[in-house]
């Protein structure tokens, strides 16, 4: 082609028929010519995209295809993320009682029984195994408490932390009621469906005959949730959040419990919950 090209050009005169076989060598000519240089520059980008991820070992991670991923979802290890919150849901119970006072209120025996337990567990992958595992945990309280504090703790694809307390009403059996007051924590980790929960509970058990005068309904602050706070430019904090609830509490019989003590019953019970909390975390009873 190009020494056909090239005695076309150089030729001069000529005749139609050799400037027509000339014109269509020249056509032809351009046509390999565009050709060569379009695969000239395919080869370049190519090669060259290649080269470029082999230096650029971002850029090689970037395009490289997403490893291969199994069906089958391994939970994560939630249990140590639900126990640093945990803790961070006892300090702000103590934060907001600290001023109170109410840790040096002692209950006589003869009245009442106080039972204490505190449990982490998890990862499970249904709401259904968190709480009847965390059930079997926890076996100090009566059983009608820690049934109607798992029940209520615990939520369906949620990462919570609350506080509540109720009063249980008498058993026919053996004539006694109980008032307890709960701190649970449970984290959800959506990536493995699995839950880590954690709880404590300070229960009393008590018959009303002898202790109780009657019930009123009164409205306290329970910890419903968390929220960001102080803020930075890079970073929040996570702060309680705190909302009013309404819940019969009892209000002991003078000879029981003296009304400075009645004041500072509500304290003297979430410094304890928050107390076993703390106590718990730092000598590794929780597991």
């Amino acid at each position: 082609l190009i020494l056909g090209w090239w005695s076309c050009v150089s030729r001069a005169p000529l005749r139609s028929n050799m400037a027509f076989a000339c014109s269509n060598v020249r056509l032809l000519a351009a046509i390999c010519a565009y050709a060569a240089i379009s695969l000239s520059i395919a080869i370049f980008v190519k090669f060259g995209a290649v080269g470029a991820s082999f230096w650029n070992p971002t850029a090689r991670r970037l395009e490289s295809p997403p490893p291969e991923t199994s069906d089958v979802a391994v939970p994560a290890d939630t249990v140590a993320l639900a126990s640093l919150r945990f803790e961070r849901l006892a300090q702000a119970i103590l934060a907001r009682n600290e001023s109170k006072g109410g840790e040096s209120l002692e209950l006589p025996s003869h009245y009442f029984h106080v039972f204490d337990d505190v449990s982490c567990q998890g990862p499970f992958p249904s709401v259904a195994q968190a709480r009847e595992e965390l059930k079997k945990s926890m076996s100090a309280p009566p059983v009608q408490v820690i049934e109607a504090m798992v029940q209520q703790g615990i939520s369906q694809q949620q990462t919570t932390s609350k506080t509540f307390r109720d009063n249980l009403d008498s058993t026919p059996m053996l004539s006694s009621a109980s008032y307890y007051l709960a701190a649970v924590h449970t984290t959800f980790d959506p990536k493995s469906a699995s839950y880590s929960v954690c709880a404590a509970v300070t229960a009393l058990e008590f018959k009303p005959t002898l202790a109780i005068s009657r019930y009123t309904e009164v409205v306290h602050t329970e910890v419903d949730g968390e929220e960001n706070c102080h803020c930075s430019m890079s970073s929040c904090s996570q702060c309680a959040v705190l909302r009013p609830r309404t819940a019969s509490l009892p209000e002991f019989k003078p000879e029981v419990l003296s009304l400075e003590q009645q004041l500072g019953f509500g304290s003297w019970l979430e410094m304890r919950v928050a107390n076993l909390i703390m106590k718990s975390l730092a000598i590794h009873v929780v597991v």
